[in-house]
């Protein structure tokens, strides 16, 4: 075990079942600074009652390709593809126009492994934008590596002149998991 980390011990493949220690809540229990558990089992002996001890770390999530992406609106993908053994309880996006961010859109709740995407509005036209995916369980906050995507150019305006300058999106249309859809008309701070 790795010193002062955290782990799930399930006792009958339920998590806490029948487990206490100083150091252990709802089947979590925190490693000493020597790396070493201690818990009790409080149940009834049986002779094949199998004990399951998982390091809990946090989430695993990617950035996938942008989707839907036009001259004015796109739509940035995650996945997270392990949970760390936790419930994740935040899914989202930093965004900007550069790979410093800048802005965030997010979305709380209880989610599993799975994709999900915040779809963007009011983007300007021929422009470069990087985000990032990251998730959150308990133990903390895993991000993904900066992704781009560039939207198409600007439409012709008949007589000459146009062109968009870069603006950070005004407006969050959705954002969506395989467990939850949350619409919601945020601005975010820029």
């Amino acid at each position: 075990l790795t010193a002062n980390d955290y782990y799930l011990v399930k006792t009958g493949g339920v998590a806490g079942q029948n487990i206490t220690g100083t150091t252990c809540s709802a089947g979590v229990c925190q490693a000493t600074s020597s790396g070493s558990l201690t818990v009790t089992y409080t149940g009834t002996y049986a002779s094949a009652v199998p004990f399951e001890v998982d390091h809990i770390t946090v989430p695993t999530v990617a950035a996938v390709s942008a989707s839907g992406v036009s001259d004015s609106v796109g739509t940035m993908n995650g996945d997270v593809t392990d949970t760390g053994f936790l419930t994740v309880t935040v899914e989202g996006f930093n965004y900007g126009l550069t790979s410093s961010y800048g802005s965030t859109a997010s979305t709380s709740g209880s989610f599993s492994a799975g994709s999900y995407a915040a779809a963007l509005t009011g983007l300007s036209c021929a422009t470069t934008y990087h985000y990032q995916a990251y998730a959150v369980n308990s133990i903390g906050t895993s991000t993904s590596a900066d992704q781009t995507f560039t939207t198409s150019g600007c439409p012709s305006s008949g007589g000459g002149g146009g062109g968009g300058g870069s603006v950070i999106p005004s407006l969050i249309t959705t954002i969506s998991s395989s467990t939850s859809t949350t619409t919601s008309g945020l601005i975010p701070s820029t």
